[in-house]
């Protein structure tokens, strides 16, 4: 995908981001666009990598910094919140210009954000972890136990509690039978 329909990509969570928090930063944006990019394989931007808070995207990290000096985004720093990121001059232009996939990610950047936009740092990174095991361990080891999911949290995440761990599995779980009933949608859509 060119750097610009990335933008766009990016512009769409950004701004579904918006509608469930005012906190909207480069930690929210990373496991936004992770969990969308994980749950709907036809979206396919930035690869992420299992880092310091969970899965993580450097090309993510690169195109936002290009966002910001490129006048699509802009960065505000909110004491206590830390540096927070919303639209800027040029960002209605790049929404228009490349609607094809601001649209196309659009329902599922909606989605995504309803879930986990409100959540904080912490939250994030244990859902995150939990998504990155079942989505990516599950296919390297099929039927994977709880119990070995919760081992693979404490390798991943050693400091994140077991009852943590497990609250995360599970509600990665409903996020995930709640996406399938998404997807059944969409594609409804789409054949009419």
């Amino acid at each position: 995908m060119d750097t610009l329909n990335r933008y766009a990509c990016v512009l769409s969570v950004i701004k579904s981001l918006q509608k469930t928090t005012e906190k909207v930063n480069e930690t929210k944006i990373q496991k936004t666009m992770f969990f969308i990019e994980e749950i709907f394989p036809e979206i396919d931007v930035y690869e992420f990598i299992m880092y310091k808070y969970g899965p993580f995207s450097f090309d993510l990290r690169d195109d936002l910094g290009h966002m910001v000096a490129k006048k699509f985004l802009r960065t505000i720093d909110r004491e206590p919140y830390g540096t927070q990121i919303s639209e800027d001059d040029l960002s209605k232009q790049l929404e228009m210009q490349y609607s094809e996939n601001y649209l196309k990610i659009k329902p599922y950047s909606d989605f995504i954000a309803e879930k986990i936009g409100g959540k904080g740092i912490h939250d994030l990174e244990a859902i995150g972890t939990a998504l990155f095991i079942i989505q990516i361990k599950d296919k390297e080891i099929q039927n994977i136990t709880l119990q070995n999911k919760i081992k693979l949290f404490d390798i991943f995440k050693p400091h994140i509690d077991e009852k943590i761990a497990i609250d995360a599995i599970e509600e990665v779980k409903t996020i995930l039978e709640e996406a399938e009933k998404l997807k059944i949608v969409i594609e409804k859509n789409t054949e009419v």
